[in-house]
């Protein structure tokens, strides 16, 4: 329950909902309809609609764990699913279909938190926002506590827009 306190308060840094006092999220937008729609899950989603079960083995994006601006200051590690890992690099204007990126969040121990991650989704998911799913799993990439249309990870990732949403391993 700790580790999902921690990542709730990291999600409410970021703009979206806040925790109550036993760690869960409330206040994360209009989720019921979202929900009804099929696009989002809330804590204890189940099984992640991304495949970020090899995350450990993705190319790292950062050469060593640093304390991530958003996210709540949570040190992190961030990979780049293959083959996507030179895009991550320059910065693509607009990421393929399929691009995935997770970031590994550990406190300030060095005790693993959870993952977080995106994944670049069809033309249409959801436009306004570059058509990204977000998610948030455990160590094991499958298991979800949230996913899809995130309100707090969207309405961060917005100001990284210029380069399709996608934050640099320094400025993010």
């Amino acid at each position: 329950m700790r580790w999902l306190t921690l990542i709730g308060l990291a999600i409410c840094s970021c703009g979206g909902g806040r925790t109550t006092g036993n760690g869960a999220l409330v206040g994360l937008g209009s989720r019921d309809a979202l929900r009804v729609a099929g696009k989002i899950s809330g804590p204890g989603a189940g099984v992640a609609t991304g495949d970020f079960a090899g995350w450990a083995g993705w190319t790292p994006a950062s050469p060593k764990r640093f304390r991530s601006l958003g996210h709540g200051g949570l040190m992190v590690d961030i990979f780049v699913a293959p083959p996507h890992a030179e895009l991550y690099d320059r910065g693509p204007a607009a990421a393929p279909v399929g691009f995935r990126v997770a970031k590994a969040s550990y406190d300030d121990a060095g005790n693993f938190l959870a993952v977080t991650g995106m994944q670049k989704m069809p033309p249409g998911y959801d436009p306004e926002h570059g058509d990204w799913y977000y998610l948030v799993v455990l160590r094991d990439g499958r298991t979800a506590t949230m996913q899809g249309l995130l309100p707090s990870c969207s309405g961060c990732h917005v100001r990284a827009k210029q380069r399709d949403y996608l934050f640099g391993v320094t400025s993010d």
